[in-house]
């Protein structure tokens, strides 16, 4: 339906809006068969969502500030800038903010237990 109004930004609508209700739905299920808390099973974006922000920062401040302006320079700078502050924010964070008793471990150790039974 969206694509045929907003063609291919209606395509990408579309998948968001699935992945959107896919997201809530499955949380749904592992609720209910690992019995993990909601906010236990969102916590497990955050850290993520806050390294694509840090990345979406890094890329935007470049192409804003420190652009040179030629397209194929631009365009493999900022996925290397990209790349580069991704992964170096998700190993600060999961350094810095990690323990022993992370929400993925717990889910890890939950959902091992039902496998085992």
């Amino acid at each position: 339906y969206l694509m045929g109004i907003n063609g291919v930004v209606g395509a990408a609508q579309s998948f968001l809006l699935t992945s959107v209700c896919t997201l809530f739905v499955s949380n749904t299920m592992l609720k209910f068969v690992l019995g993990i808390p909601f906010y236990r099973l969102f916590g497990l974006y955050l850290r993520p969502l806050l390294a694509t922000l840090i990345m979406a920062a890094s890329v935007g401040g470049y192409l804003h500030y420190l652009a040179v302006n030629n397209i194929v320079l631009d365009l493999l700078l900022s996925v290397l800038i990209g790349v580069a502050s991704y992964t170096l924010s998700v190993f600060i964070i999961w350094y810095t903010v990690g323990d022993e008793n992370d929400v993925e471990k717990k889910i890890t150790t939950a959902a091992l237990e039902k496998l085992r039974r």
